[in-house]
């Protein structure tokens, strides 16, 4: 059954945002839970008060209206402190998404880096960051960065964004271009069981494999007892000195022939 402009009633209460002039309500809606657009009369889901749904619809679907909401806006809404919110909401929707975190965008740009991914034949991975509290966080995600770097958008950075870039390559050129912690850290990758040759240079492999093996090699040997014993006996008599015998319990009889009590005269 379709619905009428006739049909439609306003959003009950006070009304905070300009986007309610271009959606109602159906008659039969009585808790208003489902919005209407005024102009297609098609449903969007909003969840409570929120309008950022609304906010998308009239810009994607009636370009014209959207700009007529956002010239309203302008017009009557700014610097009042009722919609401040909803202002600062109109704003960034007006002049667009300007990072990877404005509502929509992130959603917009997740499907066309899955579509350079199946054009480049990339694995569908996202972008991860590092966790103080997990030690390598960091190398996989550099690792990550690197193995999805053809897919992910070539954009001119602002100055912040180079000024953090530059500071953490000095950062990483300080900490890895000393000769004696790289050779500390391949031996310490070659020996856990986690990383092994991972991180290590490819060039470098058989060079780090054979220090260990003469590190270990160079290891004193452990020392042998001129005397030969039993395996089973050496055992049995080190378990016989750690354990002493049980004593015995001593009973309430025992107690007093040992100490016989004195009878008073």
């Amino acid at each position: 059954m379709t619905t009428s402009r006739e049909e439609l009633v306003p959003k009950k209460g006070t009304v905070s945002s300009v986007i309610w002039n271009w959606f109602a309500f159906a008659r039969s809606d009585l808790d208003q839970t489902t919005p209407r657009c005024k102009v297609c009369l098609k449903s969007v889901a909003s969840k409570g008060s929120s309008t950022t749904n609304l906010l998308q619809h009239l810009k994607q679907k009636h370009p014209a209206e959207w700009e007529k909401c956002c010239a309203q806006w302008n017009e009557k809404d700014r610097g009042t402190t009722s919609t401040s919110r909803t202002a600062a909401k109109i704003q960034e929707w007006c002049e667009g998404p300007t990072d990877r975190s404005c509502y929509w965008g992130i959603w917009k740009k997740r499907r066309d880096m899955s579509e350079v991914q199946a054009e480049l034949g990339l694995p569908t991975h996202q972008l991860i960051t590092e966790s103080p509290t997990r030690w390598g966080s960091r190398q996989r995600m550099i690792e990550r960065f690197l193995e999805q770097e053809k897919a992910l958008p070539e954009e001119e950075d602002a100055e912040l964004t180079k000024t953090i870039k530059g500071k953490i390559m000095r950062y990483l050129d300080d900490k890895y271009s000393d000769p004696v912690k790289d050779e500390l850290l391949d031996m310490s990758s070659l020996v856990d069981p986690r990383f092994r040759t991972t991180y290590i240079d490819p060039d470098k492999v058989e060079p780090v494999k054979k220090r260990a093996v003469a590190e270990m090699m160079s290891l004193p040997a452990p020392a042998n007892n001129s005397t030969p014993q039993q395996p089973g006996t050496a055992v049995q008599v080190r378990q016989e000195d750690a354990q002493p015998p049980p004593k015995k319990k001593m009973t309430l009889a025992a107690f007093f022939k040992k100490n016989p009590v004195s009878s008073p005269n």
